[in-house]
């Protein structure tokens, strides 16, 4: 007798096509306001915790390129607007490296099916290329460059291993709860 296995695939992200998905993606820019905000609230340290990307990459991830790059770009905007974090003259290299995250994740699983935790590897490594391009282009760091960009960049190291883990876990359960309930 045959043993019968079921496998469960990783879904691909959801195409923001209907009411129900764009709902889906407005709750992450919401959450991308809450979730720093609790953040400061509690006094984590939010440049270790970095607590914005959770929630872009995480979009991306389920709604994809343009799911992510929304978030990614809004989401920077909404926060400085309604809460006044990050600093205004942190918005731009910080709505471009989160741009950056969203976009990227979501474009290697949607259009190019790459597995997620490569895909959240990948996006984070990208994103922070920009971020510190930026920085150097528009000398918007202090010291001396490379110093500079490894401090900036080892505070948050935990936390993008942790992306890279988690994420693609935690997307997998919200596709799966997404499709299970018909919102795809």
């Amino acid at each position: 007798m045959e043993k019968e296995t079921r496998s469960v695939a990783i879904p691909f992200p959801l195409p923001l096509k209907t009411w129900q998905t764009w709902v889906g993606e407005a709750l992450f820019w919401a959450m991308a306001v809450l979730v720093p905000l609790l953040g400061h609230f509690f006094h984590w340290n939010v440049r270790a915790v970095l607590p914005m990307h959770w929630v872009i990459l995480l979009s991306g991830l389920v709604y994809g390129q343009r799911g992510g790059l929304l978030a990614g770009l809004l989401s920077p905007a909404l926060n400085t607007l309604l809460t006044g974090m990050p600093v205004p003259s942190l918005l731009p290299a910080m709505t471009l490296e989160i741009g950056t995250y969203g976009f990227v994740v979501g474009t290697l699983r949607e259009k190019a099916r790459w597995n997620s935790f490569l895909s959240v590897f990948v996006a984070l490594v990208a994103g922070r290329i920009v971020f510190l391009g930026y920085s150097l282009l528009f000398h918007t760091y202090q010291g001396e460059f490379l110093l500079w960009a490894w401090n900036t960049i080892k505070v948050g190291l935990l936390s993008a291993c942790l992306q890279v883990i988690l994420l693609p876990l935690i997307a997998w359960g919200v596709l799966l709860l997404l499709k299970n309930n018909s919102h795809a």
